[in-house]
């Protein structure tokens, strides 16, 4: 059940839909000159949510949280 979850969570809830909007929306920055800045804050953020956080964005469900 949980494997179903985090495949449903992937394709609509985060993983994949959140990287993609991310890009989109650095490339619809990129029109005017004034934010340009900004869509390249959004690229580094596609990045890290894409590639940094990629267990937690790909299969949420099933993992515990543990204080420091």
């Amino acid at each position: 059940m949980i494997l179903v979850l985090n495949i449903l969570w992937f394709i609509f809830g985060g993983g994949l839909l959140v990287w993609i909007l991310w890009v989109l929306l650095g490339c619809l920055l990129y029109i005017t000159i004034i934010g340009i800045p900004f869509g390249i804050a959004a690229f580094r953020i596609a990045g890290f949510a894409h590639f940094r956080l990629a267990g937690v964005n790909f299969a949420p469900l099933g993992k515990k949280s543990i204080p420091k």
